[in-house]
């Protein structure tokens, strides 16, 4: 009896240590229509910014004319700041989200994300999408994980303990074979 695959939304995200702390950089899809397709870029998943923020020479490359794309308005950090709708993939789920431009190498960072992440415009959404899909529900003031949700990471955790099995097995043949 054959299994069939089915598709998820949820992923698992690598760590990267900036400034000693563990980040989750993801791997995230943007639309870019002067090339006519999406490119991938690093992002930074962050519940403490409000709004999404795009790296500004990504924009740029990406799109010729953004003022046709033009959202609304936002104020961040006291600054009245354009946004603009772009389309984001994530894993199986394509999002319309508003971002604003910003220069993030200014950040001075080790690692730097070309896009920020932000919780009104991307995690909301996305938040929606796990509800939807029955692996997280809103109770008593926050999110919680669903029985569904719970099966589900453990079948990640487990994906991830045989994983490292594999790749140590693997070194110690190879360490045996060269």
């Amino acid at each position: 009896m054959s299994k069939e695959r089915k598709n998820t939304d949820i992923l698992v995200f690598p760590f990267s240590e900036i400034f000693g702390n563990k980040v989750p950089l993801i791997d995230i899809f943007i639309e870019c229509p002067s090339i006519g397709s999406m490119i991938k870029m690093k992002g930074l998943i962050d519940t403490g910014s409000r709004y999404t923020l795009l790296d500004k020479e990504k924009a740029l490359y990406c799109f010729n004319n953004l003022d046709s794309r033009y959202h609304d308005l936002a104020v961040i950090n006291g600054a009245l700041t354009k946004r603009y709708l772009i389309k984001i993939k994530l894993g199986n789920s394509e999002l319309d989200v508003p971002v604003s431009l910003f220069s993030l190498h200014s950040l001075s960072l080790p690692v730097v994300p070309e896009i920020i992440l932000g919780r009104e415009d991307f995690l909301e959404k996305y938040i929606s999408i796990l509800t939807g899909k029955g692996l997280i529900k809103y109770e008593d003031g926050h999110y919680k994980m669903t029985e569904k949700g719970v099966e589900l990471l453990e079948k990640l955790r487990k994906i991830r303990k045989l994983h490292l099995e594999l790749s140590e097995l693997i070194n110690s043949v190879s360490e045996e074979l060269y």
